[in-house]
């Protein structure tokens, strides 16, 4: 039998409008085709909640009562029909932005889960594969699990960030930790791996880092604060960007951090 490459069940933008017309008999403007296709990258068994319940955009009650809805389905005809352990490996991995079996593997203490992903994707269970034995989550699919996760997210996210370290991917490390609250394994990994990213241009997702950590934390942390005032000398606030700079070298004097000092130098 010829292989059916899963990207082709999906409806492309086109399709989305003939879709819904069958299912509500009814014209659908191109706003809305747009936003449902944004929404539900294409999956029919979305799309037809969607249909069903009449979303549109705009209308922010009617989109929260289509969760709600489309929340409601994933339990009923999903979740609730999956084997207990696929249904525990599901929910626990979905704090993983993306997964590969050798994170999965570490992350659940398990040796099985290139199996788990490639059955999840071949089900068509709002799994898909992409590039290097990668697989993510349709969104609408990994915010339904992770609303059923409650006090067990935190944890969650915090192996998630350790898992991402061991694997090679900081960033990915640094929103985990942040999304958290684990704040003292976040600015250890945003001080890791900020001067890449600034050298790389990504000032505006180091903003973003800097601006969650809690302020009384970074001031124990002469190098967060060093990159903060290189994040405001960058916007233009140059009289924050020097008192940050300035404090970042009293914090590495105290700590006899020779290197730090010297970088300060660089911008005083």
């Amino acid at each position: 039998m010829e292989e059916i490459d899963l990207e082709e069940l999906r409806f492309r933008t086109d399709e989305i409008g003939g879709f819904l017309i069958a299912e509500k008999n009814e014209p659908v403007s191109s706003e809305t085709i747009d936003y449902l296709n944004e929404e539900t990258g294409g999956w029919a068994a979305a799309l037809r909640l969607a249909g069903l319940t009449g979303v549109k955009p705009r209308q922010k009650g009617r989109q929260h009562a289509h969760r709600r809805e489309i929340y409601h389905y994933l339990a009923s005809e999903v979740l609730d029909n999956l084997p207990a352990e696929l249904a525990d490996f599901v929910l626990s991995t979905s704090v993983l932005d993306f997964m590969t079996p050798e994170i999965c593997d570490y992350f659940l203490e398990r040796a099985d889960s290139y199996e788990i992903l490639d059955s999840l994707e071949e089900q068509n269970l709002f799994t898909v594969a992409g590039d290097g034995e990668t697989y993510r989550y349709h969104h609408l699919f990994r915010e339904f699990l992770q609303s059923r996760l409650g006090e067990k997210k935190s944890t969650l996210l915090q192996k998630a960030g350790s898992c991402y370290l061991q694997a090679g991917y900081p960033v990915r490390a640094v929103e985990c930790f942040l999304d958290s609250g684990d704040f003292a394994q976040a600015v250890v990994a945003v001080e890791n791996v900020a001067a890449t990213m600034l050298l790389r241009s990504r000032w505006q997702t180091v903003r973003r880092w800097l601006q969650t950590i809690p302020q009384e934390i970074k001031d124990e942390r002469p190098r967060i604060l060093l990159f903060e005032g290189a994040v405001s000398l960058n916007s233009g606030q140059l009289r924050r960007a020097e008192a940050l700079i300035r404090q970042a070298a009293q914090g590495f004097s105290a700590n006899g951090e020779r290197d730090g000092i010297f970088q300060t130098k660089l911008y005083l």
